[in-house]
């Protein structure tokens, strides 16, 4: 379990994925962007524009659930993370049926190292 002596970055919070630890600087960058991808918009009461809309356009026209894919996540960052720069956001080459794994490519805005993340609308 963490303590106060461990966390040394000001950019932090509780792991997501390990009960009792912390995730600092890019970690928690990288946690709070899959939260943002992950999260239905609407599906959080006190913050309802909060999360990505993927799910209501994945039933249209490839090409148009793509786009309004991408423009739902670029914006939503911008929104919630302005920390993040987006650097990309490309469907990956496995998407099968209505199933669209989109990779976004980003930066933390405080150095230039390259970050991806990936997730899955099904």
């Amino acid at each position: 379990m963490a303590t106060l002596t461990d966390i040394t970055n000001p950019n932090w919070s509780l792991s997501a994925d390990d009960a009792g630890e912390v995730v600092q600087g890019v970690e928690y960058l990288r946690q709070n962007l899959m939260l943002i991808l992950t999260t239905t918009a609407g599906s959080v009461p006190l913050e309802p524009l909060f999360g990505v809309s993927a799910y209501k356009y994945l039933d249209g026209p490839a090409s148009m659930a793509l786009a309004n894919i991408k423009r739902d996540i670029i914006e939503q960052v911008k929104a919630w993370e302005p920390r993040i720069e987006i650097l990309s956001v490309t469907q990956s080459a496995d998407t099968v049926g209505a199933s669209v794994k989109i990779v976004v490519t980003w930066r933390a805005k405080t150095n230039d190292q390259q970050y991806t993340n990936e997730v899955n609308y099904a």
